[in-house]
């Protein structure tokens, strides 16, 4: 059954002249659903404003996509700015104030609401949430692959613009090779665009090369090496060293290159629907081989891209 269960911070102590708060906690405990899904924490009595007869109620909520067909669910990092990102609720019971902090540090609330106003207050439920997040992330680590909503990577435009995938009606085909000749309505876009997250891998998982690509042997996958080393320093050896199915072993080569792969254990075009195309090292001999799958040997971290643009 696939499901998330654990504990969570839903309030930090805080104490002040108008807004007293205590320590809480509450449960996680969920199926997961396919697709996208956004879930809200029944709240908990956790304090009280001076003066209100009625108690602050907290909840804490997130989002998620899941992908029953690769064990993969997807979460917001804590510095991913979106309104899908982790955020605690303030709100007093049975009244319309509300206050909304995030793990990446915005806030919303309702105009009137006083406590809004409260910075170290803001400041501390930040830190609960990123504490809350940090821990959905990690938990959900130790059951399934986990794709990592994040900002953009920090490298130079210069780097970033030279790094460019290629879309064909609208689904991922290959990274771009400038050699390559491509059809009319191909569409090519630099890495910030197309830049969907980093992915762990359960140490069980496997993958395997796209085989939609324009031609092969594929050379582009050189270049898209800066970009997985910006996050996880520098690969040395293939992620899937030796990796054959537990018979004997496959002769890897020296040459490392970020191969462009799948979840699975067929290499082909991109499915319809997925969001698993990722930058991972492995060696030139796995990257020309499409008989062969993969596991994460020595490498369970990859870049994601976006499977699919329109």
């Amino acid at each position: 059954m696939n499901n998330v269960k654990l504990k969570i911070a839903n309030t930090p102590y805080y104490n002040n002249d108008n807004l007293i708060l205590e320590e809480t906690e509450t449960e996680i405990n969920i199926s997961l659903k396919s697709g996208a899904n956004t879930v809200t924490l029944t709240p908990v009595e956790a304090g009280r404003i001076t003066g209100m007869p009625t108690p602050m109620m907290a909840s804490l909520t997130f989002w998620y996509s899941f992908d029953p067909s690769t064990n993969t669910i997807t979460l917001c990092g804590s510095d991913y700015t979106s309104t899908d990102s982790t955020y605690i609720t303030l709100s007093p019971k049975d009244t319309q104030q509300y206050l909304n902090v995030y793990a990446y540090g915005d806030h919303k609330s309702e105009k009137h609401t006083s406590f809004a106003n409260d910075s170290l207050l803001k400041e501390l439920l930040k830190q609960t949430a990123v504490k809350a997040n940090e821990l959905i992330i990690n938990t959900a680590k130790k059951q399934y692959n986990v794709i990592v909503r994040s900002p953009q990577p920090g490298l130079p435009n210069i780097i970033m613009e030279d790094l460019r995938a290629v879309y064909r009606n609208g689904v991922f085909l290959e990274l771009h090779d400038p050699e390559n000749e491509y059809e009319t309505d191909d569409k090519i876009f630099s890495a910030s665009a197309v830049f969907g997250g980093l992915i762990t891998l359960r140490p069980d998982a496997n993958f395997a090369n796209i085989t939609n690509a324009a031609t092969d042997p594929k050379i582009s996958g050189y270049p898209w090496m800066q970009l997985w080393n910006h996050y996880y320093g520098e690969a040395n050896v293939c992620a899937s060293k030796h990796y054959n199915y537990g018979e004997g072993t496959f002769n890897c080569s020296s040459t490392i290159i970020g191969g462009h792969v799948i979840l699975g254990k067929q290499p082909g075009v991109v499915p319809q629907g997925s969001n698993t195309v990722f930058i991972i090292p492995i060696c030139q001999r796995h990257n020309k081989n499409n008989d062969v799958y993969m596991s994460p040997v020595m490498y369970n971290e990859g870049i994601v891209l976006h499977s699919h643009y329109n």
